[in-house]
């Protein structure tokens, strides 16, 4: 069994090394905290990514969210700046709703 969910060092020399293995691959930055890359077989894309609680059968399990950045076109710095000033915006939309259900 493989692992399907990778965690590596979030640097251009590393990302531009990521290739496409046959099926969507999701690689998390290690060095910066809710962003990570889908990995496809003609792009590559920035997204953000956190989790909610719920409550399902009397217990809390964590659901996760994944929200789109921005291509891989980005320069890695934007793409940072953008996550910390969204990241929190969303997780509270989301934390809210979350409650309403």
């Amino acid at each position: 069994m493989t692992k399907r969910n990778k965690l590596i060092e979030f640097k251009k020399d590393k990302l531009e090394s990521l290739k496409y293995s046959g099926k969507t691959e999701w690689y998390f930055a290690e060095n910066f905290e809710g962003l990570c890359i889908r990995v496809l077989k003609t792009k590559k894309t920035y997204y953000s990514h956190w989790s909610i609680p719920k409550i399902k059968d009397g217990k809390i399990v964590r659901v996760g969210i994944k929200k789109k950045i921005g291509d891989y076109d980005l320069p890695l710095a934007e793409v940072k700046a953008i996550a910390r000033q969204v990241l929190n915006k969303w997780k509270k939309q989301s934390n809210s709703s979350a409650k309403i259900n």
